[in-house]
């Protein structure tokens, strides 16, 4: 997870940008919304002083920070807490501020409505309670605190390896047989599309049916069948066609049928190389 704009916001409301270096409290030469050469990894850019920023440098700087500094600060309690949104900009906001969550959450013993309670008890500097800081805890609280529903845009989905799958606007994904814009896709238990593969049908078990689908996909409207006789297993169309000399994807598993159409189990050599087969046909990789 990442922060949002409105995490971006609420840490802008109560933090100062300024576009031109100028040396902190301390005398650490800073710039935007709090830069400095700490930050070098994240901007690949010394800060020194006289130099000017555009707005959008210094707005593009504090996303990044936020990022790689102080969001891992959030999430390394998401496995306890599973944050939502609108908690992981609440909480950001506050490590970006006080540094971490570690002592909020306890170390992660505390539950949610504790977490939220203690919240405001961070007002103060020096033992002084500051006005800022006060209005500050109070809005990362009730932003901490607002129900948060995911909208997501329906239709498909690429991932980085080229797998394709269909989201719903819930944030569900289609798993199994769907009818999608007038076409039947087959969508793995993770929600993956197959394609260019043999699909169980739902009433496999009894028939032993098989369907086809498409690079992009799409069921071809093609029924197949695994058939048996003493020799072994194949395919066929039911209409004289079966695979020869070639591998095919079934349900997800790599097959591989020979010169004469029967399913290899066992170890072949095929164009050189020695591979080896289940009982079932399926290979072993």
């Amino acid at each position: 997870m990442k922060i949002s704009q409105k995490g971006l916001d609420l840490i802008k409301e109560f933090e100062g940008c300024r576009l031109s270096a100028y040396r902190d409290s301390v005398g650490v030469v800073t710039i935007g919304w709090g830069t400095t050469n700490s930050d070098y990894d994240i901007t690949g850019t010394k800060i020194y002083m006289g130099m000017t920023i555009t707005q959008k440098q210094a707005d593009e700087w504090l996303e990044k920070s936020v990022n790689n500094k102080y969001v891992p600060k959030v999430m390394k309690y998401d496995a306890i807490y599973h944050w939502n949104q609108n908690q992981l900009d609440g909480l950001t906001s506050f490590a970006y501020n006080i540094g971490s969550i570690d002592q909020l959450t306890a170390n992660g013993t505390r539950n949610r409505a504790q977490i939220s309670a203690k919240i405001l008890s961070y007002d103060k500097a020096g033992g002084k309670v500051l006005a800022g800081l006060t209005r500050r805890r109070k809005a990362e609280k009730a932003l901490f605190d607002t129900p948060y529903t995911q909208q997501y845009n329906e239709g498909w989905i690429k991932n980085d390896v080229g797998k394709w799958w269909y989201q719903y606007k819930d944030g569900s994904y289609a798993v199994g047989w769907k009818e999608i814009e007038g076409q039947w896709y087959y969508f793995d238990a993770d929600g993956y599309m197959a394609n260019d593969e043999f699909v169980k049908s739902s009433d496999y078990d009894t028939n032993k049916k098989l369907y086809w689908v498409s690079t992009d996909g799409a069921w071809n409207g093609k029924t197949y069948y695994w058939k048996q006789d003493t020799i072994g297993w194949w395919i066929t169309d039911g209409k004289g066609y079966f695979p020869k000399s070639m591998w095919h994807k079934i349900d997800g598993n790599w097959y591989y049928f020979n010169e004469k159409g029967y399913m290899v189990t066992g170890t072949k050599t095929i164009n050189g190389k020695i591979y080896s087969f289940r009982a079932d046909g399926t290979l072993v990789e």
